[in-house]
């Protein structure tokens, strides 16, 4: 390669990134969080996909030419967080789901 980091550079970019995984990525916490998202991400989806009126007028006019779960794919990947959690609740009738906080893996006592 033409451009790449001094052995020093590697060596520290190697020690942070084992870092992140260990401490942020794969952090039992941030875990939790990601797999809890992506329940409401599928139940979402499959709730839109058994039920595409809930898309509304524009989306639902692009479900003959794109088909239904590429339609509904965008539609989901275009939501914001908070529409999410408030798709999923009143989806689901499950209000926690809007009481999400932050997730902070590394405050002291987790």
């Amino acid at each position: 390669p033409l451009i790449r980091y001094s052995a020093e550079l590697h060596q520290a970019n190697a020690a942070l990134r084992k870092f992140l995984y260990a401490n942020v990525y794969y952090h039992p916490r941030v875990t939790k969080v990601n797999q809890r998202a992506c329940e409401m991400l599928r139940k979402v989806f499959e709730s839109y996909v058994a039920s595409p009126h809930q898309l509304g007028e524009v989306a639902t006019k692009r479900i003959e030419p794109e088909g239904l779960y590429r339609t509904v794919c965008d539609y989901v990947a275009g939501m914001t967080d908070r529409y999410l959690m408030e798709e999923y609740a009143r989806i689901t009738g499950e209000r926690d789901a809007l009481q999400a906080g932050p997730v902070h893996p590394n405050r002291p006592g987790d």
